[in-house]
């Protein structure tokens, strides 16, 4: 599953930021925010429904979300990478 969520969003970040239309915006945050609640990971998973929230009202300034969801969801991300990394070498 956290292989899974790994592969899925590992990219994320950069996805949002590129992401030219509030819709695609919304579906990515839609999806983190979802399978983040099913894995216990709440606090991105809150992050996600706020940014979720703002592509739904036509908000286009979500920049402090996105680097709010960076500054949690990266080191989270970079400690998979290494138990992923640990793994294969085990």
């Amino acid at each position: 599953v956290l292989n899974s969520f790994y592969n899925q969003f590992n990219s994320v970040i950069d996805k949002l930021r590129d992401s030219p239309e509030p819709e695609e915006g919304r579906q990515i945050a839609h999806s983190l925010k979802g399978v983040c609640s099913t894995i216990g990971a709440l606090e991105i998973s809150e992050i996600a429904a706020k940014l979720e929230k703002s592509y739904l009202s036509g908000d286009t300034g979500n920049d402090h979300l996105i680097s709010e969801l960076e500054l949690i969801l990266t080191p989270q991300l970079a400690e998979l990478k290494k138990m992923f990394s640990s793994n294969e070498n085990n």
